[in-house]
């Protein structure tokens, strides 16, 4: 009588990024048969964390890299029923369970091909989960969405907001009451998708939720605004006030420490106003144990009932199967967004050109013909991004006068006084 190990996935997450998967501002739609030959690994390490290493090998599963993310395959027992084939966990996962992995980053130039806030309100980091609060459910991606515009506040270029219809990315420092309309104006570029399957669903500064109960709060005020006094509050689910944390300084601040080390593990709105007009408010998960700063962020998968297209087991605790019967898994998606930069190109030395109407770049000063940056802001890409100089002449016949210029490379990122990002690239002697 043979003996054999079966192992079956109970679930995939896939961590999909823009800079990698996507082309540019051609193609947006974090496909990974775009780019075949990466490795999430490269970038990224994946571990268990707390008990999750324990329930793994007691429960006979393992965590298995893969091109973009992990999967999580389990050892099972085969049963047949009147013709039908199912799989159950050879050790029973009991309801609920919690896994939790930790994200660290290895690649010290993520944050800037990576859509993050470089100055963020709150030292939080990201968390994941099948099981969000508030009934969100936008499967099979596990982000919250993005965050409608706040009046009272100032925002950072390559901040994401969304309006009824359309996701905006700032693209500058925008320190004034200033929210999107219908198109891109000076202070907001709307994001062209590919379609609207992926609208509302990229991770954005509302996934970064987890915190310690113990935090600096980092003031992002409008212009002319001065902090010295007002307030920080904890409202529960249930729309009650649970703590708060009143402030009055002599001087004007730009930061408060805050200790709701009182309060429960759990989810929260913070709530943050002043005196003087300013007002922020976020969904946190306070959680002194999970919390760690170094790491990127934390997924959780749970098993648990009520879960609906996010479950990983059979009410009955068998494996997930198709209409047909067949063994199936969740695929868990996060969208990571490519940072936006206004892309800089410095001429060969003692060049100088005149731009024909054509081109999608302008001067960086009116008196500076050597220095060139394109004129809207431009995803990072892996990929070659068609920056138009000069086009084709099609009276010419055979010779193509077309030039396009190259993307810049991932290693420098700067912020200017107007709080616009720039990557600069150096061009060797071009023929225009």
């Amino acid at each position: 009588m043979g003996f054999s190990i079966l192992y079956k996935r109970l679930f995939r997450l896939q961590l999909l990024h823009g800079y990698f998967l996507n082309h540019g501002n051609r193609l947006e739609n974090f496909e990974p048969s775009n780019n075949e030959r990466f490795k999430l690994s490269q970038v990224l390490e994946f571990m268990p964390l707390l008990k999750s290493d324990r329930i793994l090998q007691g429960h006979r599963m393992r965590m298995i890299e893969e091109s973009n993310g992990i999967c999580c395959v389990i050892r099972v027992t085969e049963k047949s029923a009147n013709g039908n084939t199912s799989f159950a966990p050879l050790v029973p996962l009991e309801s609920p369970t919690l896994l939790s992995f930790g994200i660290k980053i290895k690649d010290p130039n993520w944050s800037n091909y990576t859509n993050l806030r470089l100055s963020p309100n709150l030292p939080s980091i990201f968390y994941f989960s099948n099981f969000a609060p508030g009934g969100m459910d936008q499967s099979p991606n596990l982000g919250l969405g993005i965050l409608d515009y706040q009046t009272g506040r100032a925002y950072e270029m390559g901040e994401l907001v969304q309006t009824d219809t359309s996701v905006f990315i700032a693209t500058r420092t925008v320190n004034q009451d200033s929210p999107p309309g219908e198109e891109s104006g000076p202070n907001w570029e709307k994001i062209q998708l590919l379609s609207d399957e992926n609208r509302n669903k990229y991770a954005s500064y509302k996934d970064r939720v987890l915190l310690p109960s113990k935090f600096r709060y980092s003031f992002s005020p409008l212009e002319g605004v001065l902090i010295k006094e007002g307030s920080f509050s904890l409202i529960n689910s249930e729309n009650t006030e649970v703590a708060k944390i009143d402030f009055n300084e002599e001087q004007p601040i730009t930061s408060y420490s805050v200790d709701f080390s009182d309060v429960n593990t759990g989810w929260y709105t913070l709530k943050v106003t002043s005196t003087s007009g300013y007002k922020d408010q976020k969904l946190i998960y306070m959680n002194d144990e999970l919390y760690d700063p170094s790491l990127f962020g934390v997924i959780e998968i749970a098993h648990q009932t009520g879960l609906g297209d996010l479950k990983i087991l059979e009410d009955n605790g068998n494996l997930l199967s198709d209409e047909s019967g067949n063994h199936s898994f969740p695929t868990f998606k996060i969208l990571l967004k490519n940072r936006y930069t206004y892309w800089q190109y410095v001429l060969f030395k003692g060049q100088s050109i005149t731009l024909p109407s054509v081109a999608e770049v302008k001067f960086y000063e009116p008196s500076n013909n050597r220095r060139l940056v394109t004129k809207k802001p431009q995803p990072m890409t892996f990929t070659f991004t068609e920056i138009l100089l000069q086009s084709d002449d099609p009276q010419t016949g055979d010779i193509n006068e077309k030039i396009l210029l190259p993307n810049p490379s991932n290693l420098l990122v700067y912020r200017d006084e107007n709080g616009q990002l720039y990557s600069e690239i150096f061009l060797p002697k071009i023929k225009i």
